[in-house]
């Protein structure tokens, strides 16, 4: 995935913002917010830091983990990804309807099965 110049621009905030879709935009937005995580200093460490938890402590955001790990090309924001996936799956499984359970158990398999077939990555 090419990365897009506004999204190196973009305030990380907008990560933030639930009243819009979770596009490609975001994910690169994330991407970016995730690479200062890991490799930036000081204050823009911080930041980042704050956006990343105050992303993964909304209760909605195990939903776009699937959109983030298919976009992504980052493993840093693959490996967030699937630990708010995690953390929905440990804390919320018993009282998430049938048909969220259903998805998330077929978009594992899916992701699994995609995987394993892809030699470069085994």
């Amino acid at each position: 995935m090419a990365i897009n110049p506004a999204a190196l621009q973009a305030d990380p905030n907008i990560l933030l913002d639930w009243s819009t879709d979770f596009d490609n935009f975001k994910v690169q937005v994330l991407e970016n917010v995730v690479n200062v995580m890991f490799s930036g200093s000081g204050q823009n460490r911080v930041v980042a830091n704050d956006i990343l938890n105050k992303f993964k402590s909304n209760p909605d955001s195990w939903l776009v983990v699937d959109r983030i790990l298919q976009q992504a090309s980052n493993p840093n924001t693959k490996f967030f990804a699937l630990q708010i996936l995690e953390e929905a799956v440990n804390t919320r499984w018993k009282i998430m309807p049938d048909d969220q359970k259903n998805g998330i158990r077929t978009f594992i398999i899916n992701l699994v099965l995609k995987l394993s077939e892809d030699e470069t990555i085994m």
